[in-house]
Parts: structure tokens; sequence; C-alpha cells
């Protein structure tokens, strides 16, 4: 007797196929809007705290400073607070972890550290040029002087976007590496939600169901570990993806620096 598939049985896979494919859709857009969140509220984007600017400590986490109260007293602020008390309480095996591991133990910097002084310093350097000589700046742009009119405001401008669609454009040594990172980041992000969502199910199921409770403790504490890891995967390979962004920046501006002095001898 033949196991072969025929293409009657074939047609019986498609719904399967695109429910799947749907099912991790949902998923996809659902931990970028739960798990990423998170992660820029409480750490910032991975180019601002590389580069050592932007928010500091878990605290910025409720930092509403920016929104202005003024036509709507303060309604703005108190749906964020609202919205970000509930994303909270919804990922709270990670956030606990996070309190604990990343704030109270200072192991942040394991897995959301910042480049070192040295580094930094050359990478504003040419994020300065890059605003100059490519992006048509009136003057280079700076990090470092408030009062200038040329200031970056890290929380009002979105300086990484202009550089992530240049390299993208101007390298393709780095294009396939940036690749990998973002389906690796991508692909934990939706694993921290998906062992967030079994941890709250099996708890429910904990208080509802004659299963031996031990080995339901057992499995909540495997998923806490297993959300907490993932977490700290996507936020690993999220970093890595700007590193690996502003690495090709410096290395695109020097070659084609390099190119104008040969071409001007």
């Amino acid at each position: 007797m033949s196991n072969a598939i025929t293409i009657k049985n074939k047609d019986e896979y498609i719904p399967f196929i695109f429910y799947s494919y749907l099912l991790g859709l949902i998923l996809s857009i659902a931990s970028a809007l739960t798990i990423e969140k998170y992660s820029i509220w409480s750490l910032d984007y991975p180019s601002k705290y590389l580069l050592d600017i932007g928010k500091v400590g878990f605290s910025s986490y409720y930092d509403f400073s920016s929104l202005n109260c003024t036509k709507f007293p303060c309604l703005r602020k108190s749906f964020r607070f609202i919205l970000r008390t509930f994303l909270g309480l919804l990922l709270a095996p990670i956030v606990s972890f996070d309190l604990l591991f990343g704030y109270a133990l200072n192991m942040r910097n394991y897995y959301a550290n910042r480049f070192d002084s040295t580094t930094i310093n050359i990478i504003k350097s040419n994020i300065s040029l890059f605003y100059r000589d490519v992006h048509g700046a009136s003057s280079a742009v700076t990090f470092s002087n408030p009062t200038d009119s040329n200031w970056i405001n890290p929380p009002e401008f979105n300086f990484f976007r202009f550089i992530d669609d240049f390299v993208l454009e101007n390298s393709d040594k780095h294009t396939e590496k940036m690749r990998n990172y973002i389906a690796l980041y991508g692909l934990f992000r939706t694993l921290a939600l998906i062992s967030v969502l079994l941890f709250w199910a099996t708890l429910m199921h904990l208080f509802i169901s004659d299963v031996n409770q031990i080995v339901l403790l057992i499995f909540l504490a495997v998923l806490l570990f297993l959300a907490f890891f993932e977490y700290i995967g996507f936020v690993k390979f999220y970093r890595r993806y700007s590193n690996e962004v502003l690495m090709a920046l410096v290395a695109i501006l020097n070659a084609r620096t390099q190119r104008a002095n040969n071409e001007a001898i």
C-alpha cells in the first residue's frame, strides 16, 4: 500500500497552513505591541542606550514629562499610565525578573549595555557627519549641547531611521547579518509572548483543575525562566542589529572618505 500523499490529500493541508501563518502573524504583531513596547519604555531604543543618550533606568517607564497637559488635563498622561500598568501586569513574569536581575542586582549591562566611551565618540561624530554631508543638514548635528539649534533631541528625533535606510542601500556586506538579527529578535520576541501567555494559562489551570499541583508549579517555574530568557534573547539581538547598523555607517563613511582622498591625489 502506498503512503504517498495524493493531490486530494494535499488540499486538506491548505487551511492548516493558512491558519498557521495567520496565527504566527497575529502573535508577531501582538509581541511587537507588548514585548517590544515594554523593552522600549523601560530601556529605550538600542540605538539610544548604545550611545548613552535618552532614558536612564526603569523609572523612565512612567516618565511622561514630554507630554503637554495644557489643553486636555493630562488625559493622555492618565491613559498612558493605565496602558503601561496593564502591560506591566500582563508581562509580570518578565517584569518581575527584569526588576530583580536587571535593576536590583544591576545585571542590565549583561543584556542592554552601552558602547565604551571611545566607540560612542567615534559613532556620534560619524552620525554628525552623516547628517551634514549625506543628508544635507546645514551643519553637523550635535549630541552634547541642548542650546545648539542642531542638537539631536533623543525623545523627539528618531535619528536611527535615516541611518538604517542608508546602510541598507549602501552596504551589501552588512545586510545579510542585519537580516539574520531581524529574524532572530523577531523569533525571540514572539516566543517570549507565547511563554507569558502559557504562564497565565497554566496559573489559571492551577486553580480550576485537579491536575497534580506540583507538576503545574514546576511547569510555571520553567515558563517563568523561559519567558525572561527569551526576552533577554530579544533584547540582545535587537541590540546587535542596531550595533551592526551603526558600525556599518562608520565603515561606509570611512570608505567614502578614503575614496575621496585617493581621487584627490
